[in-house]
């Protein structure tokens, strides 16, 4: 929550409105390095949900696709219709540590199955393991192969999730 900012008086031989400047940039500031504090080091998106939200218990409304570009609705479309496939794909991008997704389809359909996480439409790892899938899919790859295929591209640049 982003504090009040308060008026400065500014009467005689008081410099207000340099203070109300210097405050409000501090304001400023203070909101932007929280933003960039919920952004892990490692490229996830927290789409509002800060790390330990799940266990304080805030949550974020479903993503409507609407929203989002199309070809970032097609990979949540893939995700629900071979939810099996994606469920067996870890994700590399730390959204396990920061929102307690279990695999890759959880960055797409929210486990509670209350529609659509808003995770993967901010996540360029999420969205690449995504169309790394569907291309695998599509030339008819099986689901042990493609979890292979994930792990061997992505997990170079973190341990597997899911040992």
């Amino acid at each position: 929550m982003t504090p009040a900012v308060t008026a400065v008086s500014s009467g005689p031989g008081r410099r207000g409105g340099v203070r109300r400047s210097r405050w409000l940039a501090a304001v400023v500031l203070a909101g932007t390095v929280a933003v960039a504090a919920g952004c892990a080091p490692d490229g996830s998106s927290l789409d509002g949900e800060p790390a330990g939200a799940v266990a304080i218990g805030l949550s974020v409304p479903p993503l409507d696709l609407d929203d989002v570009a199309p070809n970032i609705a097609g990979h949540y479309r893939a995700a629900e219709v071979n939810h099996d496939v994606y469920s067996q794909v870890p994700c590399y991008c730390g959204c396990e540590r920061s929102i307690g997704h279990r695999h890759l389809a959880d960055c797409f359909v929210r486990s509670d199955g209350g529609g659509w996480d808003a995770h993967a439409a901010g996540c360029a790892v999420c969205t690449d393991e995504s169309a790394m899938v569907r291309r695998l899919l599509a030339d008819g790859t099986d689901t042990a192969t493609i979890r292979q295929s994930i792990i061997a591209e992505f997990g170079a640049l973190a341990p597997d999730p899911t040992t």
